[in-house]
C-alpha cells in the first residue's frame, strides 16, 4: 500500500504535523478507492479544502470553497489515468505532487531553524510553485495568488510570532521600511487582533482599519 510516509525521507517525515500527514494519506486513499494510477497536484488542493491550516487561509482569501472542490473533483474525474479492472492499484504521485511537498518542507527547514512543523497552509502556498498546474489555475480564477496566501501566512500573529516585514511591505505598498515604521505597524497589527478578538490579521480586515489605510497613504 502507497502510503505519504513513502514519500519522504525520515528526517522530513518528522516535520510533518499530524493533520497534514491525515490529509494526504485520505488523499492516497481516495485515489486508491478511485483507482487512479497518479495522484496529482490538484488531488493535493483537493484535499487541503479540509485540511485546518490550509482551510483557513483560504477562508480569509474568501475562497468559494464549494465551487473549487467542484472544478477540483470534475478535473480530476476526466483526466486522470484509472487501472483497469483486475489489475493491483499502486497510486503513484507525480512529480510535480512531490515537487510541492519537497517545497514545502525546504521552505519550513530554511525559516523555522529546524524547529517548526509543516502545515497545510505551508503546503497550500507551495503548490503556487507548480505554475503550469490546473490546480494553480483554479485558485487564480479565484483571485487567490501566491502574494495573496503569502501575506495572510505572514500576516498571523500569534504569542511571540511577529508580523513579517514582508506582510508589511505587501499591506502598505512600501518597498522600503525602517525599523521604526516596522515596530509601529506591528504594534498596530496587534491592537486589532486584540480588538477583533482574533490570533491574525488578514489583509482584508486590516485595510478595514483607518491606522493601516494611514499607513499606505503616509
Amino acid at each position: 500500500m502507497t502510503s505519504s510516509r513513502t514519500q519522504v525521507s525520515t528526517g522530513e517525515i518528522s516535520m510533518i504535523a499530524h493533520d497534514l500527514e491525515a490529509s494526504l494519506h485520505m488523499a492516497f486513499v481516495a485515489a486508491r478507492e478511485q483507482r487512479h494510477e497518479f495522484i496529482t497536484v490538484e488531488h493535493l488542493l483537493l484535499t487541503l479544502l479540509d485540511n485546518p491550516s490550509a482551510a483557513e487561509v483560504l477562508h480569509a482569501c474568501d475562497a468559494k470553497m464549494k465551487k473549487l472542490r467542484k472544478r477540483l473533483a470534475a478535473y480530476i474525474k476526466r483526466n486522470t489515468p484509472r487501472v483497469k479492472r483486475g489489475l493491483e492499484v499502486d497510486t503513484n504521485p507525480t512529480l510535480g505532487f512531490q515537487r510541492v511537498i519537497q517545497r514545502a518542507i525546504m521552505h519550513v527547514q530554511r525559516t523555522g531553524g529546524g524547529k517548526k512543523e509543516v502545515v497545510g497552509s505551508n503546503v497550500l502556498a507551495a503548490i503556487f510553485g507548480e505554475k503550469q498546474s490546473d490546480a494553480v489555475r483554479f485558485l487564480h480564477e479565484q483571485d487567490i495568488d501566491f502574494l495573496r496566501v503569502k501575506s495572510i501566512i505572514d500576516g498571523k500573529v500569534q504569542g511571540d510570532e511577529e508580523v513579517s516585514v514582508s506582510f508589511i511591505m505587501y499591506m502598505t505598498g512600501s518597498e522600503k521600511v525602517d525599523n521604526i515604521f516596522v515596530e509601529e505597524f506591528r504594534n498596530l497589527v496587534l491592537l486589532l487582533c486584540k480588538r477583533h478578538g482574533v490570533s491574525f490579521i488578514t489583509p482584508e480586515l486590516a485595510l478595514k482599519s483607518e491606522g493601516v489605510r494611514r499607513f499606505k497613504t503616509g
